[in-house]
């Protein structure tokens, strides 16, 4: 059969700073293995479920009106950031048509971010590429979202699944072995956020902020983390500024919400620390080798993402992070994570893998 394209079958709708820069930065070192003789690009996949914190009304409240201008302004930044970072397919696949989708590629790669969360996804098994008889199939660094797969495995048999897969990878190495457990063989593949690096980032991000300041990047209100960032600045009589959603004015806080991903990136970059619960928070404070204080979510099986994250690079949480130490382990990671990429478009090229 002849070559057609590869595509990269992620989460690429849904207007999140995190999620479009996981996007991004796939499109970035994919392209950047396959140069520009080989077609390669993002699958325009619509998955209701990730995709419904885009509504412009939620609830039909007050409070929730109140967001919609905010919500306005993300569906605009985020229209135009993804509109310029990737090659997106110009046909669009839902849940109805996705089987047809083997008819206009010869490879596809998952990945990254929780696109393997069946929780989240709302069960949607075309993330494992069911029924595709004549696509190779590959992942790159998707998440479940969780250490444990069995329930994923009792209700939806994943295994059977991606053991139709030539590679696997996962994001967490947790997963690596949950997913041994229920004998599907896989390895471990860095954040492509942090395998595309600072470099990367700063080409996106916004001209530098010459002040200093705490950064407060909270997706839940922590109480401990902004009385943390308060006694912070106190000490070092700095600034807090807070971006994400708007919130309540709290006194000795500047809070930006109009933020586009360029700003955003701005923000960790040039932050004294940043005070965070947010999973891409860390990884791209980490890219950029930001003091990060990390505060859990209420939901303890969310916070697994960043454990598994520090573990991989011997992090400690609470204490100054050396980055000597980290940037020596995320090199020797980045170097096998892009063999491992590379590997992949040998594959669907029928090359000889290292």
């Amino acid at each position: 059969m002849p070559f057609r394209k590869i595509g990269i079958l992620t989460a690429s709708r849904t207007n999140n700073n995190g999620t479009d820069l996981q996007a991004a930065a796939m499109f970035y070192v994919f392209k950047h293995i396959c140069g520009n003789d080989i077609a390669i690009e993002i699958i325009n996949y619509q998955n209701e479920c990730l995709e419904k914190t885009n509504k412009l009304f939620r609830h039909f409240s007050i409070k929730d009106i109140l967001k919609v201008p905010y919500r306005i302004f993300m569906i605009i930044t985020h229209k135009s950031f993804r509109k310029k970072s990737w090659k997106r397919s110009k046909r669009k696949y839902d849940f109805k048509n996705f089987a047809s989708i083997e008819n206009d590629y010869s490879g596809i790669i998952v990945g990254s971010d929780q696109i393997w969360n069946l929780s989240i996804t709302g069960g949607d098994l075309n993330f494992f590429l069911p029924n595709l008889l004549s696509v190779k199939k590959y992942s790159y660094s998707p998440s479940f979202g969780t250490n444990d797969l069995s329930i994923f495995e009792k209700s939806y048999n994943i295994s059977s699944l991606l053991n139709f897969f030539l590679l696997v990878s996962v994001r967490e190495e947790t997963n690596v072995e949950s997913l041994r457990r229920i004998g599907v063989k896989a390895t471990y593949a860095l954040d492509p956020i942090i395998l595309a690096g600072d470099a990367f980032l700063d080409s996106i991000a916004a001209k530098k902020i010459n002040k200093r300041f705490i950064l407060l990047y909270l997706i839940e209100d922590n109480d401990e983390a902004m009385l943390f960032a308060k006694e912070f600045a106190a000490i070092h009589k700095i600034p807090i500024v807070s971006i994400g959603e708007p919130r309540h004015k709290r006194h000795g806080i500047y809070n930006k919400s109009f933020v586009s991903i360029k700003k955003w990136l701005s923000f960790i970059r040039d932050a004294e620390i940043v005070v965070t619960n947010s999973y891409h928070g860390v990884s791209t404070a980490l890219t950029f080798g930001k003091q990060i204080k990390f505060f859990k979510l209420a939901n303890e099986i969310a916070n697994s993402r960043v454990s598994s994250l520090y573990n991989s690079l011997d992090i400690s949480e609470n204490v100054e992070l050396d980055y000597c130490t980290i940037n020596a382990l995320i090199e020797i990671k980045r170097k096998d994570s892009y063999a491992y990429a590379k590997n992949i478009i040998r594959g669907i090229l029928n090359e000889k893998n290292n």
